[in-house]
């Protein structure tokens, strides 16, 4: 059994200096040793590590980077690849992984909440639990392994997880979820996207997009909504519209729905299917970064 782990950084690939956290080379193998120590097996572990960096700063060129990586070592004889990973954007990588890789092999994003030298971190849990599924022969694709505060490792689909609640570390995810990969699509190759996300709030003003947007992204209260009884609501999507950009709605349930979702056909506004939002931002950055022009943006983020 042969598994590679690839390192980029993280809280897992960090230590604690004067109460500043801060990612440290030297604990790489931290939990190649720990496993190592505590579990007897015949498992030969080799590493590479493209970037060492705290998740946070992830950007499309990281993104790019590691699918490129990842791509490279497909075709060696591995049983399966463990990639450590930060946990503030470890959801946005797994989803553009999945779009973009298509292994014959198990892949899995493991991350920690805390050190590796707490007491309190899961990481170490979360990187056994990763081999294990790998040596009990999981299922091919890319996946993430975490334990939540009720001590139970789940292993997660790539695009199904979801945003981290405020101040809590568990991480929850969407079941039953479909979609294709996009694995002939070159990965985003700059810092920033051309996608325009919008959260609704209380008192909300409609930003005004950018000349390079190319799609927009809508964010929905729980129950599917956003304002659109807002002064500059119908100008807002009228604009977008003009300029042949797409608007998309994440979060809309299916059933009965509330007098305000009328108005989306009115604003030109296509509503997704249910999805996690973190997935459908992602595949909206990459199909963004291979097209431009509307038709063919709508195809892609429709075509389940």
């Amino acid at each position: 059994m042969k598994i590679l782990v690839i390192f980029t950084g993280g809280t897992i690939g960090s230590l604690t200096n004067n109460g500043i956290i801060s990612t440290d080379s030297g604990t790489q193998y931290m939990l190649i040793d720990e496993y190592k120590k505590n579990y007897s097996t015949d498992v030969i572990f080799e590493t590479l590590s493209p970037y060492n960096e705290l998740s946070e700063n992830n950007t499309g060129l990281t993104i790019s980077m590691l699918v490129s990586e990842l791509k490279s070592v497909l075709a060696k004889d591995y049983d399966g690849i463990i990639i450590t990973h930060g946990t503030d954007t470890l959801q946005y990588s797994a989803s553009a992984l999945w779009y973009l890789v298509t292994p014959q092999i198990p892949v899995l994003l493991v991350s920690s909440n805390y050190v590796l030298t707490d007491s309190r971190a899961n990481g170490h849990a979360n990187f056994k639990a990763a081999v294990d599924y790998i040596i009990n022969h999981g299922k091919c694709g890319i996946y993430i392994s975490y334990r939540n505060s009720d001590n139970i490792t789940r292993i997660y689909e790539g695009i199904s997880t979801l945003n981290h609640l405020p101040y809590s570390d568990d991480l929850y995810a969407l079941c039953d979820i479909k979609d294709k990969p996009l694995s002939d699509f070159n990965p985003p190759k700059k810092w920033n996207s051309d996608v325009m996300r919008i959260f609704p709030y209380v008192g909300m003003k409609y930003p005004l997009p950018e000349e390079h947007t190319k799609a927009v992204l809508l964010d929905t209260y729980h129950s599917g909504t956003i304002c659109t009884a807002s002064p500059d609501s119908k100008n807002f999507f009228d604009e977008l519209f003009a300029r042949k950009i797409p608007v998309f709605l994440i979060g809309m349930p299916e059933g009965d729905s509330y007098e305000s979702t009328k108005a989306y056909e009115d604003r030109h506004i296509i509503v997704l299917r249910k999805a996690s939002p973190i997935a459908m931002y992602m595949k909206l950055f990459i199909v963004t970064e291979n097209y431009s022009d509307y038709d063919t943006i709508v195809k892609y983020m429709t075509d389940v």
